[in-house]
């Protein structure tokens, strides 16, 4: 598998600044090793994340809504965490490209969280009614064995 950011890196340089600088990737960030390898490379990014501008942003559906051309997964399937990779199958070949693979991942988490809450909060539930139905239980025991 191709290095994800190889066509983003590598691209042409003879743009011109204006043009590079309007595919530059906004509100989110590299983070690669302060140290060297062996024989002096700067080794590539380990880590890829939003910024404070998009993972404080008040209006968060609204950006996915812009950068995803349209609402929560209107038209792009809710994939399993486990199949998140899915989405960046193909390597970028701009900038926006990149954005609009970091804003399906924001999108895709949003969607793991929400249901995760709702799964947590019917097994809290789930709990709650198991412990009434014990309460219930030895109610009833207690009225047959006192």
């Amino acid at each position: 598998r191709r290095n994800a950011l190889s066509g983003l890196l590598n691209g042409p340089s003879s743009a011109s600044s204006s043009s590079r600088e309007s595919e530059r990737l906004h509100g989110f960030g590299f983070e690669c090793p302060a140290e060297r390898d062996c024989i002096g490379r700067q080794p590539g990014p380990t880590a890829f994340c939003a910024m404070d501008v998009v993972a404080c942003d008040d209006n968060i559906f609204e950006e996915l809504t812009k950068r995803l051309g349209g609402r929560l997964l209107e038209g792009r399937p809710a994939l399993n965490q486990k199949d998140w990779s899915a989405v960046a199958e193909d390597t970028p070949g701009r900038w926006v490209d990149l954005q609009f693979i970091a804003y399906r991942l924001i999108e895709l988490a949003i969607f793991q969280a929400h249901k995760d809450a709702k799964d947590y909060a019917a097994a809290l539930e789930g709990t709650r009614r198991t412990a009434e139905a014990d309460e219930a239980l030895a109610a009833e025991l207690e009225g047959v064995v006192g």
